[in-house]
């Protein structure tokens, strides 16, 4: 009787250490998916501030967005990772094109 109810105590502690490594493993995928989307609003910000002639802070909301995409690719899986590299280099070859910005800033258009 001993042994059946430690044999049953072990399983059931196997079953919850299964259970908490799956919640981790989901938890780990949403981490990854809300720093990328937090990555998109960086990236989306830095264009407005580009169309705006602020390279400045485009330069830096890019940065910090590439930063983003590294933490999200830290807790993704492989697959999300080869995209997330993906944009981390569309975003690196943007923010070194803002390094090359113009002298003037962009004429502003009157009207609607």
């Amino acid at each position: 009787m001993r042994r059946l109810i430690s044999t049953l105590i072990v399983l059931a502690l196997l079953a919850l250490v299964g259970y908490n490594t799956w919640q981790v493993s989901v938890l780990r995928k949403e981490v990854a998916a809300l720093e990328a989307e937090v990555a998109v609003l960086r990236a989306n910000q830095a264009k407005e501030h580009a169309l705006r002639g602020d390279f400045d802070r485009a330069r830096g909301e890019l940065e910090r967005s590439l930063q983003s995409l590294q933490q999200a690719s830290r807790h993704a899986s492989s697959a999300f990772t080869e995209a997330l590299k993906a944009l981390q280099d569309t975003l690196r070859d943007t923010c070194e094109h803002l390094e090359q910005k113009p002298d003037k800033k962009p004429n502003k258009v009157k009207g609607g």
